[in-house]
């Protein structure tokens, strides 16, 4: 997607930049506890994991569900490409 070289500027990226980084984190979010906790799926694999260090049955299902009831953190990262931005100065001199 391009813009006329007048029309973008640093701050007006950095912004979309900040919007996109939360709004992709507060989805990421939303879907992990909507497939984990709601649906009780392991789509991250915590359980093969689990399983061999576990010798019986009942030492799996007690740290399954320990498991299943972490608390998550995503964090994310969006940067955009920055390719020909129209700076603005502060002041009368260019």
């Amino acid at each position: 997607y391009s813009m006329p070289a007048d029309y973008i500027d640093e701050s007006d990226i950095e912004e979309f930049e900040q919007t996109a980084q939360n709004e992709i984190n507060k989805a990421c979010t939303k879907f992990i506890d909507d497939v984990i906790k709601k649906r009780d799926v392991d789509i991250l694999g915590f359980m093969s994991h689990a399983r061999r260090k576990c010798l019986t049955n009942e030492q799996f299902y007690k740290l399954r569900d320990e498991i299943m009831n972490y608390e998550m953190n995503v964090d994310t990262v969006f940067h955009i490409r920055r390719m020909g931005l129209t700076i603005k100065e502060s002041g009368g001199n260019k």
